[in-house]
């Protein structure tokens, strides 16, 4: 070998499920692409698979997903016309739930 790193992809691809306000909602299933989901699963690569999906759910649900805020997604899309109606979540914006909601989009 020539020195150079070998990158190893996350062990699991997790999703976002959830369901938008309009009355004519599916449902939508976003992949999470944020780079925290990705350095948290190469923290823990020596735990077991269900280890790291317990770590996983508590941050990524339980830690994200709670009454003291409110979440916005960062999200993008595929350059492929095909792909293009599948956005990904690259990260998540959490401001505080008492924050004025105008204020939080600045």
């Amino acid at each position: 070998m020539d020195g150079t790193p070998i990158l190893v992809p996350p062990r699991f691809k997790v999703h976002y499920d959830y369901f938008c306000m309009s009355a004519e909602c599916g449902g939508h299933k976003p992949r999470i692409l944020d780079m925290e989901l990705s350095a948290l699963q190469h923290k823990n690569r020596f735990t077991s698979d269900a280890e790291l999906e317990g770590i996983i759910t508590r941050k990524f649900h339980t830690e994200m997903w709670n009454e003291s805020v409110r979440i916005y997604f960062f999200v993008g899309n595929f350059g492929d016309i095909v792909k293009r109606k599948n956005f990904s979540v690259l990260g998540v914006y959490r401001p505080p739930r008492a924050t004025d909601y105008a204020r939080t989009l600045f």
